[in-house]
């Protein structure tokens, strides 16, 4: 029982000493190698340990001047004293203020013209416009690259094999499309007078287009009446449709009712058929649809050609190629 106890309290001797002299390496300087020893046992006895009086690192140190007022050791040597920083938020932003405006300074201006909300009459007043101009007239430098060796308009003529790094080429390269000979057009007058008056086309409005086919519709309708009455045409017979059939006809449709039907039937019938036989005449046929197709295609020359001449600055821009 006593050699147990004895294992115990050996164990937990071991346990306590290990826990402290990992709790002294977290915290070295604190105390000494010599005292670790001493106060492993006196844990094993079961001693509350001595207080130790830590020394306070944080605490400033003394202030040493020497006759003429400068800050020295201990030995007299002449030390440059650590200067604190306030750091309040003003600072901060007096710090910022000033980095802000390193970078302005740093960084290149931008063409005010080209903004969208950019105003010329107040960059007169305000001086903007000037300096706008100044870096307008600024030379640009030209980076490694900017510039090839051959510009996409001059691809055409400019053979492939050509080396164009030689300063002298050879009198028997051939360009295509470039001749010694200076061409000179002939200047020839328009075909069309041009002082012949434009007549412009009338264009009526849905109220008057109306008006005019309800005219034209009377007259000939007026013109159909008197051919009747002069006797060079029959009479029209009268329309009628199943739907109408006892208000146009009334007694002779009481009395045989399927021959007054069949009758109407066959008057629809032929009406229909001189309307489809209207319409096939007025139909073109296959050439006559080709040939308006062909005239919609091809331009009015009769009464001249315009045309349009533009002047292109700058042919840098690759889109170029594709404005035609």
């Amino acid at each position: 029982m006593f050699m147990n106890d004895a294992i115990e309290k050996a164990r937990k001797s071991a346990e306590m000493q290990a826990w402290i002299q990992a709790q002294l390496a977290l915290k070295p300087g604190l105390i000494s190698n010599a005292n670790i020893v001493g106060l492993c046992n006196v844990h094993t006895m079961g001693i509350a340990p001595p207080k130790v009086e830590l020394k306070d690192n944080t605490k400033a140190k003394p202030l040493i001047l020497d006759e003429q007022g400068r800050t020295v050791d201990g030995n007299r040597n002449e030390i440059e004293p650590t200067h604190c920083m306030p750091t309040l938020k003003a600072n901060i932003r007096a710090m910022k203020r000033g980095q802000y405006k390193q970078q302005l300074k740093e960084k290149p201006l931008e063409d005010m013209e080209s903004n969208t909300y950019f105003d010329p009459q107040v960059a007169r007043k305000t001086g903007i416009h000037t300096s706008t101009k100044l870096t307008l007239i600024t030379p640009k430098e030209l980076k490694e690259g900017e510039i090839p060796e051959i510009e996409w308009w001059d691809s055409n003529i400019i053979p492939n094999d050509l080396d164009l790094k030689d300063e002298m080429t050879s009198e028997k390269d051939e360009y295509f499309g470039i001749t010694n000979l200076v061409e000179h057009p002939a200047q020839l007058s328009p075909p069309v007078d041009r002082d012949m008056p434009v007549t412009l086309a009338v264009y009526l409005t849905k109220k008057e287009q109306k008006t005019l086919q309800c005219r034209t519709r009377r007259e000939a309708q007026k013109e159909l009446q008197e051919k009747v009455r002069l006797g060079l045409m029959p009479p029209p017979e009268p329309k009628v449709r199943i739907s109408s059939l006892m208000q146009v006809l009334g007694m002779e449709a009481v009395q045989d009712p399927t021959k007054v039907e069949t009758h109407i039937q066959a008057q629809m019938n032929k009406g229909q058929k001189a309307q489809e036989e209207v319409n096939t005449a007025r139909k073109l046929t296959a050439e006559q649809q080709n040939a308006k197709k062909v005239k919609k295609l091809k331009e009015d020359v009769s009464q001249g050609v315009h045309i349009a001449v533009y002047r292109v600055q700058n042919l840098s821009n690759p889109a170029k190629k594709f404005q035609n």
